[in-house]
Parts: C-alpha cells; sequence; structure tokens
C-alpha cells in the first residue's frame, strides 16, 4: 500500500507540474467567461443557463485535461524508458493501480479548483446553489470511469494519438448511446435492437448520471441514486483497471 501510495503522489505531483493542467484551467476560465454571456443574453433564464453551461465546461475540461495528461504521461514514460526503472520495482497491478488512483486525485484536485472558481460567477450573479456540488460529484464519477477507459487504451495500443481517438470516440458514443437506442427501437430487426441494446450497456451510461437539468430546476434527487450512481462507477472502473492490468502485463 505504500509504494503504491508514493507512486501514485509522484504521478500526481508531476501532473499538477505539467503544461497541459494550466492550459486546461485556462481553457475552463474562457468556457465560463463564454457561459456567463451566454446567460446575459438569455433573458429571463439566465441562471439556469449560467448553471448548465458552467457545469458542461466543467466536464469537458476535467474530461479533457485528464486524457491528455494521463495518455502523454504514460508514453512519456515509455519513450524515457521510466517504465522499465518502474516495472524494476514493482508488479504491473501496483503500476496500473498507481496511474489510476493518481489522476483521480488529479480530477479531485482539479474538479475543486474548478468548483471555486464556479461558485464564485454564481455567487456574483445571486445564481449560487447547494445542488452544484452535487453535479460535481457527478462528473467526477463520469470522469473516473474515463480515466479507467483511457487507461486501458493505454495498455493496449502503442500510439498516443490513436489511445487518445478511442477514448474521445467512446465518451462520444456514450454520450449519444441512449439516443441510439430510442431510435433503433423503432426498427423491425430483433438482431439489430438486440446487438445495439447490448453496446448500450457495454458502454458506460452517461445518461443515466446527467443530472444537471434535474439540478438546474431544483428537482430533488434522493440520497439512493448517489449511491447506485458510485456502486455503478466502483464496479466500471474495477473492471476498466482489472482489464488494463491484464493488457499491460501481457505486453
Amino acid at each position: 500500500m505504500k509504494r503504491l501510495l508514493a507512486i501514485s503522489l509522484l504521478n500526481f505531483i508531476k501532473a499538477t507540474r505539467e503544461g497541459i493542467f494550466v492550459g486546461v484551467l485556462f481553457l475552463f476560465l474562457f468556457l465560463l467567461g463564454a457561459s456567463f454571456f451566454l446567460s446575459i443574453l438569455s433573458i429571463g433564464e439566465g441562471p439556469r443557463v449560467l448553471f448548465n453551461a458552467g457545469l458542461s465546461a466543467i466536464e469537458i475540461s476535467a474530461f479533457l485535461l485528464l486524457i491528455f495528461s494521463l495518455t502523454f504521461g504514460f508514453y512519456g514514460e515509455k519513450g524515457e524508458r521510466m517504465l522499465e526503472i518502474y516495472l524494476s520495482y514493482f508488479p504491473e497491478y501496483v503500476y496500473t493501480a498507481s496511474k489510476f488512483l493518481a489522476y483521480v486525485l488529479l480530477c479531485l484536485f482539479y474538479l475543486l479548483i474548478a468548483g471555486l472558481l464556479f461558485s464564485f460567477t454564481l455567487l456574483s450573479n445571486y445564481a449560487l446553489i447547494w445542488q452544484m456540488w452535487a453535479g460535481l460529484y457527478t462528473i467526477f464519477l463520469k470522469t473516473a470511469i474515463f480515466i479507467g477507459v483511457n487507461l486501458l487504451f493505454c495498455t493496449l495500443l502503442d500510439s498516443a494519438p490513436l489511445a487518445l481517438l478511442s477514448t474521445i470516440f467512446i465518451y462520444a458514443s456514450s454520450q449519444m448511446a441512449s439516443q441510439a437506442v430510442k431510435i433503433i427501437a423503432l426498427s423491425q430487426s430483433a438482431a439489430l435492437k438486440g446487438f445495439f441494446q447490448f453496446l448500450y450497456y457495454l458502454l458506460p451510461n452517461l445518461d443515466k448520471m446527467d443530472i444537471k437539468y434535474l439540478l438546474m430546476y431544483g428537482e430533488p434527487v434522493h440520497t439512493a441514486f448517489f449511491a447506485a450512481i458510485f456502486a455503478y462507477s466502483l464496479i466500471y472502473c474495477l473492471f476498466l483497471w482489472a482489464v488494463s492490468t491484464l493488457a499491460f502485463s501481457r505486453r
């Protein structure tokens, strides 16, 4: 456990000092500014637009930060022969677990900074509500899943751009999967319906974790929901880590 925490903290500190972290933070500030001006143009709906657009900006920027930082960090260590040094002292499962844990910590750190900046923006517009933190909780779980997805592609593929593109493709597919299933439901082919249902349940079900609109209109969200999505995310992340470790050990 000490070795796992030590290498995780080392990776976390390294990731926070990279230009990617600062660059994505500036990207978030730009998106937050755009959300603010969009709320001004939305007469009568300004606070709701700001809330929804701000949470979307946090989710997009967090996703970009994690996949770019993890991908370039992983392949950078391979190119610098750091991977061989790590594996001479740590087994494969410790290395992959440390990568996952380090970027989960990075995600928490980034969401804390972005959440505080967003809180200040909402407060200055008299739109601050506690439900914002519930939205950040769901964003954290979504991003944690895609840390696992990205780690899996990094261990499977030899190309950093291909690992990035594959992760982005899965993210976009997960966002649109529920709509695709509804369209395919109109088909007369049972095989086609079954195939798309299988793909839908195989992909991360992000649509079931997105509660921005409920929070935006002040709709109640039960505690059981937050417990359920936490359990779903934990199981999915453990599965992705196990497959990543298996793929990594075989390569």
